[in-house]
């Protein structure tokens, strides 16, 4: 094989791999991102869950307040 087309060929393989080095690149920031939406997902449901937590407590104390004004 001539240099010209071992030249040629390293360069190939050099692209394939600069290209599957962006694809791994690409697919890791995407995992990242998807990490932090479930994390950002699981905390709003939590603060939701807590926030509907505190309203039933408060519920139940002021119909607590209101049987005791009727009683």
């Amino acid at each position: 094989m001539s240099d010209s087309v071992i030249d040629s060929m390293k360069e190939s393989l050099e692209e394939k791999i600069n290209s599957f080095e962006k694809k791994i690149e690409a697919e890791r920031a995407e995992a990242d991102r998807k990490a932090a939406e479930a994390k950002s997902e699981q905390a709003a449901a939590s603060a939701k869950e807590q926030a509907r937590d505190r309203i039933k407590d408060m519920q139940r104390k002021l119909d607590e307040l209101k049987d005791q004004l009727t009683s």
